[in-house]
């Protein structure tokens, strides 16, 4: 989990490989994205709030521009 902080958005990163990004004033997640085709071992964003890198166990690293 790691919060964007640009605008206060949570990144969670699950065991079936979606992240989802969680807003404070929504009962539902914003997104959910698949990242990766096994789980996800870490989420990280940018100090400016632009991208998104993610590590999986399926050895794979990918960074997502906003």
């Amino acid at each position: 989990m790691s919060p964007n902080p640009s605008n206060g958005v949570l990144h969670c990163g699950h065991h079936n490989g979606t992240v989802t990004l969680w807003s404070p004033s929504s009962p539902q997640p914003l997104v959910s994205m698949l990242a990766h085709r096994g789980p996800l071992s870490a989420v990280a964003i940018d100090p400016t709030g632009n991208y998104m890198a993610t590590a999986g166990l399926d050895a794979n690293f990918k960074v997502k521009l906003y």
